[in-house]
């Protein structure tokens, strides 16, 4: 599968979950359109760079509606898109090889 056709299967999958202005507006039950709508979500992060808990919450408020930016980056780390310090106050985008433990160190080089 091509990046065109990965990129219609998204849209065709997040469609019914959208606004029209592109954010969610519920989270999905099922798990292929949960895992769609976590990679839609992730793709608001830059690699190497951290973010506090304030800064994630504001992407993730950019791009949903249903105003749970708390499950969402929940969701995210335990999905092992962000890591994030022990105690919460330094998140991470992480790749898919990393896994939870990754460190933004090893990202930024």
């Amino acid at each position: 599968m091509d990046d065109l056709e990965m990129e219609i299967d998204f849209l065709k999958e997040l469609k019914s979950f959208m606004d029209s202005q592109g954010r969610l507006k519920q989270f999905p039950r099922k798990q292929k359109p949960r895992e769609i709508a976590l990679a839609y979500l992730a793709e608001g992060f830059e690699y190497g760079r951290i973010y506090s808990e304030k800064e994630v919450n504001a992407i993730l408020n950019l791009r949903h509606t249903f105003n749970d930016s708390c499950m969402l980056r929940r969701e995210l780390f335990e999905r092992g898109y962000l890591g994030r310090t022990r105690n919460g106050a330094e998140y991470w985008l992480l790749n898919a090889r990393q896994g939870k433990s990754g460190s933004p160190q090893g990202e930024a080089g």
